[in-house]
């Protein structure tokens, strides 16, 4: 079987959805320490039911965990409008958030369908929300209280016709990954709307006004990675570098791809060609879904998750991770950790601390969540759940939107399903 398109991240399609989370050591409380198990600090363990004024949503994600220890999660109700809930630290709607723990939206776009796909919370103590209509970025701040920072863009929303966009191609783009730059400036990856096998991946640099800033790239952005590679992660140094983690789809199953740019959006080849060389020891392994994070000495790390040699689709699965030192060379080998045989699709790599991850999936018939936990080295974390494992059986609960796995502001790892009531988030503690 030949390669998958990427899943697309939108509420409007109601897929998987970006996560963005800071401030994970904030002030929720943990009253079930035990790995694996539901946090009875979240209502008892039950989790709190979303869309609490009584409109069913359509889908929901992206979500955001914030310093303060609330998490806000979009919903959308139509094609052209969405509300933001806060979940305070009990797992009650934090009130003090727009109208009773609720923002209610309008997308840009009249009849067009939009999409909110990635939410990301800014130094400031804002947050950014990042999505597409039609073959236009638009993009919103709002602040700790809920309410829309009308200064931004035009009477609070940004709509943008992004150079790298090719209106009439396959589908619409989608927007993969927003970071802020050290220098204050966001910083935007997108593909260009075309098939999963001719896509490419772009950068954007925004200044904090909205403005594309000229001094990146060629008038602002800049197109990355080799053609048929989707972008999933921006990572932003401390010295202005940016490291794009993204993935293959073409050859069978596709591998990972990296590339490091300089400040001003040049590729920096001291650290490319070391990648290009990294590249080819990871790709074999049909890695699906990772994590990319910066250590203490200026390296990289990536931590994967994906399956085994028999083939994309075989039941071999395992944890991958490899050290890189700041010049992109493998620094202490690579470890891989093979889970129990199992038909599960793993669909999320999170990190929930600096050497800490989770890897999440559905089974094939989506009755069961596995969540597995791995420290730096590749080595379950026995202490949680069974051996590593925690599965969460949900037969009962109808899915609409898929699962969203992301790590919750108090360590935890935040999940939140369909139920048949509606979206439920749940904490799971590690």
């Amino acid at each position: 079987m030949g390669p998958l398109p990427k899943l697309r991240v939108s509420l409007a399609a109601g897929l998987i959805a970006s996560i963005a989370t800071i401030g994970l050591s904030a002030t929720r409380s943990t009253a079930n320490t035990t790995p694996g198990s539901f946090d009875t600090a979240c209502n008892r363990g039950r989790g709190i039911l979303l869309q609490a004024d009584g409109r069913r949503a359509t889908t929901y994600g992206p979500a955001a965990g914030l310093k303060s220890g609330v998490v806000l999660v979009a919903l959308s109700t139509s094609k052209s409008s969405f509300l933001v809930e806060a979940i305070s630290p009990d797992c009650t709607l934090d009130t003090h958030f727009g109208h009773e723990g609720i923002l209610d939206l309008a997308l840009p776009g009249k009849n067009d369908v939009s999409s909110i796909d990635v939410m990301v919370p800014l130094r400031s103590g804002n947050v950014l929300l990042v999505g597409s209509v039609t073959a236009k970025m638009i993009a919103a701040e709002v602040t700790p209280l809920g309410r829309l920072v009308r200064t931004f863009g035009h009477s609070g929303w940004l709509v943008h016709a992004l150079p790298g966009w090719s209106p009439g191609l396959d589908w619409g783009p989608s927007i993969d990954s927003v970071v802020q730059a050290s220098s204050g400036d966001i910083l935007v990856a997108s593909d260009n709307g075309s098939s999963h096998v001719s896509t490419q991946g772009d950068v954007y640099e925004f200044t904090p006004g909205g403005g594309l800033d000229g001094s990146f790239g060629r008038g602002g952005w800049r197109r990355v990675l080799p053609i048929g590679a989707y972008i999933d992660q921006l990572i932003a140094e401390p010295n202005g570098s940016i490291v794009v983690y993204g993935q293959g789809v073409f050859g069978g199953c596709g591998g990972p791809e990296f590339e490091v740019l300089k400040a001003n959006g040049q590729r920096d080849w001291s650290v490319n060609s070391n990648l290009a060389r990294t590249e080819s020891t990871v790709r074999h392994a049909g890695l699906k879904n990772g994590v990319v994070y910066l250590d203490h000495q200026g390296g990289m790390g990536l931590v994967g998750f994906g399956f085994g040699l028999k083939g994309c689709y075989s039941s071999g699965q395992f944890g991958y991770t490899e050290q890189l030192t700041p010049k992109g060379r493998v620094a202490n080998g690579t470890h891989r950790t093979y889970f129990k045989s199992g038909s599960f699709d793993i669909q999320f790599g999170v990190s929930i601390s600096g050497n800490r991850f989770v890897s999440a999936g559905e089974n094939w018939d989506q009755t069961v969540l596995g969540i597995r936990e791995f420290q730096q080295n590749g080595a379950p974390v026995s202490a949680f759940g069974r051996g590593g494992i925690r599965d969460i059986r949900l037969g009962s609960w109808i899915y609409a939107s898929g699962p969203l796995v992301f790590a919750g502001p108090n360590g935890d790892v935040d999940v939140i399903v369909d139920s048949p009531r509606g979206a439920r988030l749940l904490e799971v503690t590690t």
